[in-house]
C-alpha cells in the first residue's frame, strides 16, 4: 500500500514507490538487528513497547505524509519500528508457554504472517472501494489494540536453576568421573 500511496496520493512515479516499499524492507532488518540489541540492555518487553509506540505515529505519518519525503521517512520509521519486538516477542512466546517452544515460535510467527495474508484480501478490497487512505486510517484504529496490549503485557521472565557444582555431579557419576 505505501508503494501505491506514493503513486496515486502523492504523484511519485512507480519507481519512486518501490524506493519507499524497499525503504520500510531495509529499515525493517535494521529494527529486527536493533531489536535484539535492546532487549538484550533493556529487556524485551522495552522493544516491544518502543517498537509498537514507534510504530503507531509512523504509521500516522504514512497516512497523512503531504510529501513524498515524509512517506519515506514515515516509512523508515515504520519499518525499523515494526520489527524492533520481532525477536522478543517470539523469546516472550516460548517463555510465556515453556514447555511448548515449537507451538510458541509458530503460534508468534506463523500465526502473526497467516492473519497479515488473511487480512490482505480485506484491505485491498477497502482500497479499491474507498481508497488507500480509508486503508490507512482502518490500520491505525486496529493497531491501537496492539499497542495497548504491548504496555500492559507483564515481562515474563523464566528462573533457571543453579547448575550444579561440579563437585556435586562428580560424587552422583562417580564412574563417570575418572
Amino acid at each position: 500500500m505505501v508503494s501505491l500511496h506514493a503513486q496515486r496520493d502523492l504523484d511519485q512515479s512507480t519507481a519512486a514507490g518501490a524506493a519507499a516499499l524497499s525503504t520500510f524492507t531495509a529499515a525493517g532488518a535494521v529494527g529486527t538487528l536493533l531489536g535484539g540489541w535492546v532487549g538484550d540492555r533493556y529487556g524485551r518487553m522495552t522493544s516491544v513497547r518502543v517498537g509498537y509506540l514507534v510504530a503507531l505515529p509512523a504509521l500516522s505519518g504514512i497516512a497523512w505524509a503531504p510529501g513524498f519525503p515524509v512517506l519515506v521517512l514515515s516509512a523508515a520509521v515504520f519499518g525499523v519500528a515494526m520489527f524492533l519486538p520481532f525477536a522478543a516477542q517470539v523469546t516472550l512466546a516460548q517463555d510465556y508457554l515453556p514447555n511448548r517452544p515449537g507451538t510458541a515460535s509458530g503460534l508468534s510467527l506463523g500465526l502473526a504472517m497467516a492473519a497479515g495474508g488473511l487480512c490482505s484480501p480485506a484491505f485491498g478490497r477497502l482500497a479499491d472501494t474507498s481508497g488507500l487512505p480509508a486503508v490507512f486510517y482502518a490500520l491505525l484504529a486496529v493497531f491501537v489494540v496492539p499497542v495497548v496490549l504491548a504496555i500492559r503485557l507483564p515481562e515474563r521472565t523464566w528462573k533457571v536453576p543453579d547448575a550444579p557444582a561440579p563437585a556435586l555431579v562428580e560424587a552422583a557419576h562417580p564412574h563417570e568421573a575418572r
